[in-house]
């Protein structure tokens, strides 16, 4: 019997990306690939691509190059290089890797499989390429497949693109228009995904509060939170990339009310002074990053916020970011990230006068983020000797005995663990457990069970 084809998949970037190349293997394997682990030899290295900041451009630019180098060593037949890159400069890559056989669009990654076999076929590198110009097709999962997760949890991309025009992102131009997909394919995956014993249903999107606006429905997320909140099983669901204006009372109140979604919200706010966020091209939610805080804890107390901030704007003056750092002391975030500017090739932001010297955008990121760690250290310590539910993920290779799980308050892969001792023999991974928090260790929570069995 002539062996099946064996396709290793480097998978870069976001949590929508890895759900990409997820569906990819998907594919793959029912068209008779084998998958290999990513990095060892295998006839074809799939590299799925970020190109949303220059820091991403340069991780997709080093794997490519990377795979290139082993398919000149023999460790791999064909390099394919797929998602946002080859999207957003369709007209040029190729040029900048000669090496790699064929390059796949956003649209085309359903055809990956025919475009594999035609890439090990022995045509000349860059003859395979299938780019459609602008992505408009939305894929709906047809049954349980591959799921590249570490732990108990699995990520449920509920739509692509983005309708929104913020002045500095390229992302509508990447990804394409908002494709929201069904609610009832949505449910059945979800529901798979717990049988097969994931506990925690991550929904991601470019923007997870538009989800439905393209169908005509104003609160299509709503609408999805109630169908998965009657699926049947223990789990929870966690909301990431909200926009500030998409999270009404009406929302808050729905996640209030149902019982397995987290106390959790990822917002990225981007900024909190009114005139950078009029140049971002976000005026429309200056007051709702103002009021969310308060918005959001009115409805659910104990709520975690996550948030994302950009600074180094065009426009963005001293007076500004003191406001914006103003802002970030009284919300008190659970959680922050912050970016550096930089400009990107076809945005309205690129032309915009009046930008802070890139020095100075790094050194106002350091200051948002010692703020932020000063934050982070006084809500651990009110934690201390409180107790809590985690969701035990795996054992800490570096503390025997200990296992790394999650709270509520803590997203996979973005936020800190929870190292949770005296789990008892029969823990398991995707086991929920209630802790008492001991103590705190640089971004974690140190806790012990308190409901151990024999």
């Amino acid at each position: 019997m002539k062996p099946r084809p064996t396709v290793g998949i480097i998978s870069l970037g976001c949590a929508k990306n890895q759900v990409d190349s997820q569906m990819m293997a998907d594919w793959l394997r029912a068209d008779g690939f084998e998958l290999a682990q990513a990095g060892k030899n295998a006839d074809i290295l799939l590299v799925n691509t970020c190109a949303f900041i220059e820091s991403a451009r340069q991780e997709s630019d080093e794997a490519i190059r990377e795979a290139c180098d082993m398919k000149r060593k023999g460790r791999a037949m064909a390099v394919i290089v797929a998602g946002c890159l080859p999207q957003r400069y369709a007209g040029r890559i190729r040029i900048g890797y000669p090496d790699v056989d064929a390059f796949v669009g956003i649209d085309a990654a359903d055809r990956i499989a025919r475009i594999a076999r035609a890439a090990l076929s022995g045509r000349k590198a860059g003859q395979v390429a299938d780019i459609p110009e602008r992505p408009c097709r939305v894929f709906e999962k047809t049954g349980s497949g591959v799921v590249f997760s570490t732990g108990a949890y699995a990520y449920l991309k509920i739509a692509d693109g983005c309708g929104r025009r913020c002045a500095f992102c390229a992302i509508p131009e990447i990804r394409g228009p908002l494709r929201s997909r069904s609610v009832s394919s949505l449910a059945r995956e979800a529901q798979e995904l717990i049988n097969r014993g994931f506990r925690e249903i991550t929904l991601v999107a470019q923007d997870v509060t538009s989800f439905g606006r393209d169908k005509g429905e104003k609160r299509g997320l709503e609408k999805l939170l109630r169908t998965l909140d009657s699926l049947d099983g223990c789990f929870w669901i966690r909301v990431m990339y909200a926009h500030p204006a998409g999270v009404t009372v009406s929302l808050l109140e729905t996640m209030a009310s149902l019982k397995h979604v987290v106390r959790y919200l990822d917002v990225p706010i981007q900024h909190a002074d009114p005139d950078v966020l009029a140049r971002m091209g976000r005026a429309n939610t200056a007051q709702d990053v103002i009021s969310l805080p308060d918005r959001a804890r009115r409805a659910m107390p104990d709520m975690a916020l996550r948030t994302t901030c950009l600074v180094g704007h065009p426009g963005e003056d001293e007076k500004a970011f003191e406001r914006l750092m103003d802002f970030v002391k009284i919300a008190r975030f659970d959680h922050l990230g912050v970016f550096a500017y930089s400009p990107e090739e076809g945005t309205a932001s690129a032309s915009l006068p009046d930008r802070p010297p890139p020095e100075i955008a790094v050194e106002r990121r350091n200051r948002l983020l010692a703020l932020q760690t000063a934050i982070v250290r006084e809500k651990q310590e009110t934690l201390v000797n409180t107790g809590a539910v985690v969701l035990l993920e795996r054992q800490d290779r570096s503390r025997r005995g200990t296992w790394l799980g999650r709270s509520f308050r803590e997203a996979p892969e973005v936020d800190g663990w929870v190292r949770v001792s005296r789990t008892g023999p029969r823990a398991g991974p995707g086991d929920f457990t209630k802790v008492l928090y001991t103590g705190f260790e640089g971004c974690d929570m140190l806790a012990e069970s308190t409901d151990r069995g024999d």
